[in-house]
Formats: structure tokens, sequence, C-alpha cells
């Protein structure tokens, strides 16, 4: 769980940030996102390993090494230019879960895996995976997820009134 000072100064550097974002002129732009994407992939390392995950399933296992960490690079990148891209207009704002969710990993390959092995693609695959993590985890992704809506819609509520 981040501690409420934590929360705080992750609410004030999104703030800051988007001042910034405001008077950078359009040929600062490419590399004040590079500077923002790269900022992000150091200042969150379970986010970033996630993106590692995700990048070598997607790659079926293709990639690896130096062309993974470019890969990696390049999305934290992407993310960057779309933070810069909201010119301080509006903020993504949101807070991690409670209770860690490491154990909620092995389920989703397992769903993944599964639904691949049904057939399942598309549109189709979040709902049937949501499903299986409810009812393997016996509704505590169910839980989980609702009490970070509620506990993100505060996290709004908060920032609106600030």
């Amino acid at each position: 769980m981040q501690s409420p000072i934590g929360a705080r100064a992750s609410y004030l550097a999104y703030r800051a940030g988007a001042e910034l974002a405001r008077v950078v002129p359009g040929s600062m732009a490419e590399p004040a996102a590079r500077v923002i994407g790269q900022t992000m992939a150091l200042a969150m390392p379970g986010r970033r390993r996630q993106v590692e995950r995700n990048l070598r399933r997607a790659s079926g296992g293709a990639l690896h090494g130096l062309a993974l960490r470019k890969a990696v690079a390049g999305t934290f990148g992407s993310y960057g230019r779309y933070w810069l891209e909201l010119h301080g207009g509006g903020i993504l704002l949101a807070r991690p879960p409670d209770e860690s969710l490491d154990d909620v990993e092995p389920l989703i390959e397992e769903a993944l895996a599964l639904a691949v092995e049904r057939g399942i693609a598309g549109q189709d695959v979040t709902p049937f995976v949501l499903s299986f993590l409810h009812e393997r985890s016996g509704g505590a992704t169910l839980r989980a997820n609702r009490d970070l809506v509620v506990a993100n819609a505060a996290l709004a509520a908060e920032a609106a009134v600030s």
C-alpha cells in the first residue's frame, strides 16, 4: 500500500508535470516525451516488469535482451507522448491496489492459455479472463476491483476539490 505521503507526492508530481506540459514548445515535445517515458520506466519498476512480460507474451517469446529493452523503452516513450499530448488538459490519476496482486499473474497466464486452447479471441477474451479470475480466486479479484474503483473515485474527488 502506498503511504499517504507517497500518494500525495505522486499527485503533486503529476500536477507539476501537467503545468510543464502546457508550456513545452512543439519542437521540444518529442524529446520531452522520451524523458517523461524514461522517468516513468525508472519510477515504476513493477509496471516496467509488467510491460516486459506483456511484450514477451505478445511476441511469442521472440523479444529478449536488447530488443526487449528497446521495445520497453518504446512503450514508455509512447506513454510519455500520450501523457504530454494531454497538455495539462487532463490527468490520468489512479492509485495502486491496497494489496499486492502478484499472485494473480499466474492465474492470468493460465486463463490466457485456456482461452487460446478453447479458441476464444478478440473481444471475448476479457470477459473470459475476468470470469476465470473471479472463479479461481474465490471472488477476491472482483472484490479488489470494486475496492479499487471506490478508492480511485475518492482520489478523484480529493483532486477535484484541491
